[in-house]
């Protein structure tokens, strides 16, 4: 009897030892890392105004490839006040035409905000790798 449960609890052991280590399939990396077929791009935002408080805000986007491709996929900003989140938008970017569009967003108080965007390549198996932007800066004046 001793023998029957020593084999059973080997047993047992050794199923579990090949559950947990299954392999699965590989994923790339974001950014794409060494994965061939992968086309980096590179986010940049510009302030198109500096608008006083309660006016919209308005951003320029440029979504920029190597060569001539025309990534799609979402925007997403985040405006930061003193490292708090003051305000998040999200909107579809699309290169049909020009390589830069303008965002009109909604208004913001008095201060100057850093604005991070986040580009989404969609659909989920698109070619084109995520990139962000973290460096621009908007002025809200006081209001007159």
């Amino acid at each position: 009897m001793r023998k029957l449960s020593s084999f059973l609890i080997a047993a047992a052991m050794i199923m579990a030892g090949m559950a947990a280590f299954t392999g699965s399939t590989a994923t790339a990396a974001p950014g794409c890392g060494p994965y061939p077929g992968c086309i980096q791009t590179n986010t940049d935002t510009r302030s198109k105004n500096s608008p006083r408080a309660g006016n919209r805000i308005r951003l320029s986007v440029a979504v920029s490839t190597q060569g001539n491709g025309r990534p799609q996929g979402r925007l997403f900003f985040v405006f930061r006040k003193n490292g708090d989140v003051k305000k998040t938008a999200t909107r579809w970017y699309s290169r049909n035409g020009a390589v830069r569009k303008v965002y009109s967003l909604g208004a913001l108080p008095k201060g100057r905000y850093n604005v991070s965007t986040t580009f989404n390549a969609r659909p989920q198996n698109s070619v084109y790798a995520d990139s962000v932007d973290h460096h621009t800066l908007v002025r809200v004046r006081p209001r007159r």
